[in-house]
């Protein structure tokens, strides 16, 4: 069994990279006391502000926490149990964009209680070290009544109810699915509106969801800029109908022609009308080309005095007529296949746009009636021309007339329909956009309405539940306890055992006392700097009440602890050591439930808190990766001992290099031999020799830690100089101290320092 952490971290504070490494720890039984060890500026702070703004508000993390250089900061804190009877994950995430309020997404189900600068600047130096006594609420207790069967009532509720949840939550993804397979951008508010919470919250009713889906899978696959429809053209010949009728209704006077010359003419009166224009002033017949005699002249001086008269205007302009009607015969066929064609697309392509589902193109009359009406009325013409004297009904006229406008009236109906289609066919891009919208709202409808009878039972579970926590409500605050006295009372203990009598507490009027004198204000000139960081974590401690809605929720402690030792002597450290260990016997917690992060830059701390047990697991922070430290400590020069075996193995040399040469060859002369005057007179002793092989490494040291760069030595110490100086560093700790590079996880044979030197 076992559990584990996890923190990721990338675009705060130091992390401009992402963070690696899992804390984790095997146990019999699962807990969570883990130590980190890191110089300044790793990224401790960094760390226990994200876990305060979860504590206090994401108001907490502004622009300035975010890496310099970025537009962005991800922090996400996970664990992983094992060790219960199914294994259970939780996340905490942390985003925050600049010029954007950070958003905190937490299932951890955890009480955070951060200790770090900006709880000591909040709650303590913003009111003088003189802390509030203004704590409301109280913490509910189980004393007197057994709620026990009611909370495992509860329990059972709360796990019957989240069934249910699961199950519509799964037909909420898969209707979400379904709307991405369709192209549907996950981006879409109504996309994203379509959470647990909104859906339940939906009336029952009816949904439009198939009929949109009919609607946009018609658009789906249509270019944006489709092509328009084509308008229905009925140029119709331009017939007087009224001079026809006209015509056909008036008895003319006949010519003084015989009827047999009449009817001969008359049904080639166009032959004969012609004949004579082309016949003017030619001596020649134009058609068979026999030159003309005194009889064909008598003929066609006959045939003038007939075309100038009366009788031939008139069947002249009747024969006209019947060639536009042959005209508005053939345009009207062309209609007819034009308007077949039209009617196609126009309502495949209306399916597309819920304005025009129901809307449709007119028929229009069959050809046969058109064309009886024109063969009546080309007979009526025949007839009037056979004799002009003759009145005749003109009704087929007037119901050509009627029927021909009849139709141009339709013409332009349909014409205005299309053009209506047309015209939002030109917002075809828009209309997806808006269908893609819809066919959100509507799935969640749908949802909505197939899953009514989950959605009910879930409901009457969620009343049965807040019932029956009522009830417990009502039962524990029989035994309800003040948050102010409770967190009075451990803040009195906790000065008790770090001041002895020095300092007391007065919890009626919530403030420290010196000899019995209320310090008040005072207390900031009174206290020293280490005086007030342990009034400040003693307060840390206390104030966990106030986090408190009852007392089970101890259980969900997670302290997060910053380097609480600041200014302290040995003997105020070993008290916080001690307080940090009997945290969760302070507050009841259940060993499988402890939980505290405890982050330092003190190598002595560091190891204090391993040595003894006080923590499960010891971590190391160095660039942004998290590495267990396997032993029972880290020496207190680690880090620089990391940043010299970088550079010796990766040609990582830094300005910091030579510092890190003196800090450790100085830590070791202080345990080696502290009777030297200084440290060229350590570096001058007999057990030195082998560090001295490199003739340069003191002024390396010894310059380069007070500000001189290499390049001002003359001639200056180059990469290969600088790795020379780290080989011997390393060589001489690994022949007499070989456990200090252990200690740090530094992997060193004598063979690599000799080859390097």
């Amino acid at each position: 069994m076992s559990f584990s952490w996890e923190i990721k971290v990338k675009g705060f504070g130091p992390f401009a990279s992402q963070s690696t490494g899992a804390m984790h720890r095997e146990k019999q039984k699962a807990q969570a006391k883990v130590a980190v060890f890191s110089g300044n500026g790793q990224g401790k702070t960094c760390l226990s502000r994200m876990f305060r703004a979860v504590e206090v508000g994401a108001s907490a993390l502004t622009d300035s926490n975010i890496t310099q250089g970025q537009s962005e900061g991800i922090f996400e804190f996970s664990t992983r149990d094992s060790s219960a009877d199914a294994a259970s994950s939780t996340t905490l995430q942390i985003q925050k964009h600049c010029g954007s309020p950070a958003m905190i997404n937490n299932n951890t189900d955890l009480l955070f209680h951060v200790f770090n600068s900006d709880y000591v600047k909040q709650n303590l130096e913003a009111v003088s070290y003189s802390p509030s006594g203004q704590i409301e609420g109280y913490i509910i207790g189980k004393e007197n009544i057994d709620v026990s069967e009611k909370r495992r009532k509860l329990d059972e509720l709360l796990e019957e109810g989240k069934g249910k949840k699961d199950e519509i939550q799964a037909a909420i993804e898969q209707a979400q699915s379904t709307l991405v397979e369709l192209g549907v951008n996950r981006s879409t508010n109504e996309y994203k509106n379509m959470s647990y919470d909104s859906i339940c919250s939906l009336p029952v009713g009816n949904d439009e969801y198939d009929e949109k889906v009919a609607e946009y899978l018609v658009l789906k696959d249509l270019p944006d800029d489709l092509p328009q429809l084509d308008a229905l053209s009925f140029q119709t010949p331009q017939i007087d109908y009224s001079n026809l009728r006209e015509a056909i209704t008036t008895p003319y006077s006949r010519a003084s022609f015989t009827d047999e010359f009449l009817a001969n003419v008359a049904g080639k009166i166009d032959f004969v009308t012609e004949g004579m224009r082309l016949s003017d002033n030619e001596k020649r017949c134009p058609f068979c080309g026999q030159v003309y005699d005194d009889d064909a002249r008598r003929l066609l001086h006959v045939y003038s005095d007939y075309l100038d008269g009366q009788e031939a205007r008139i069947v002249s302009r009747l024969k006209s007529v019947k060639t536009q009607l042959d005209t508005l015969s053939s345009t009207y066929v062309q209609l007819m296949s034009a308007h077949v064609s039209l009617v196609r697309n126009f309502d495949m392509r209306k399916m597309g746009f819920a304005d025009f589902k129901e809307t449709t193109l007119d028929s229009l009359p069959e050809i046969d009636g058109l064309e009886e009406l024109i063969q009546q009325t080309n007979k009526l013409i025949d007839d009037k021309c056979q004799d002009i004297s003759r009145v005749f009904d003109d009704s087929p006229i007037e119901a050509l007339d009627l029927l021909v406008n009849d139709i141009s009236q339709m013409v332009a109906v349909i014409n205005e329909r299309v053009d209506n289609l047309n015209a939002a066919s030109q917002r075809m891009k828009r209309l997806k956009t808006e269908l893609r919208k819809t066919l959100c709202i509507e799935m969640s409808k749908k949802v909505r309405a197939e899953q009514d009878a989950l959605i009910q039972q879930r409901n009457n579970i969620a009343d049965q539940y807040r019932a029956l926590q009522a009830e417990v409500k009502t039962d524990e605050e029989h035994s309800k306890r003040s948050k102010r006295d409770a967190v009075a009372d451990m803040f009195e203990r906790l000065l008790r055992r770090m001041f002895g009598e020095k300092y007391s507490f007065d919890k009626e009027r919530f403030c420290l006392l010196l000899n019995q004198i209320a310090l008040d204000t005072d207390a900031e000139q009174i206290l020293s700097d280490g005086e007030k960081s342990i009034v400040a974590f003693c307060h840390y401690v206390a104030s966990t009440y106030e986090l408190f809605a009852d007392e089970d929720d101890a259980q969900k402690l997670f302290f997060v602890i910053d380097d609480p030792i600041s200014s302290l002597d040995y003997h105020c450290v070993y008290n916080v050591a001690q307080t940090i260990k009997e945290l969760g016997h302070l507050f009841d917690v259940q060993n499988k439930n402890q939980r505290i992060l405890v982050m330092t830059h003190n190598s002595a701390f560091f190891n204090m808190l391993s040595r003894n047990k006080i923590v499960e697991a010891s971590y190391a922070l160095h660039d942004g990766q998290y590495e267990a430290v396997k032993h029972n400590g880290i020496t207190h020069y680690d880090m620089h001992l990391r940043d010299i075996n970088a550079a010796y193995r990766d040609g990582a040399i830094t300005h910091t290099t030579g510092n890190s040469i003196r800090q450790v060859i100085e830590g070791i002369w202080h345990f080696d031999d502290p009777t030297a005057d200084n440290l060229a007179s350590y570096l001058s002793s007999p057990q030195c020799s082998d560090l001295m092989s490199c003739d340069y490494i003191y002024l390396l040291c010894n310059d380069q830690s007070h500000g001189a760069a290499a390049s001002e030595l003359d001639p200056p110490i180059d990469e290969a100089g600088m790795k020379r100086a780290c080989a011997a560093v390393l060589r001489h700790i690994n022949s007499r101290f070989p456990g200090q590079l252990k200690a740090s996880g530094i992997a060193f044979t004598e063979q690599e320092g000799q080859t390097s030197s």
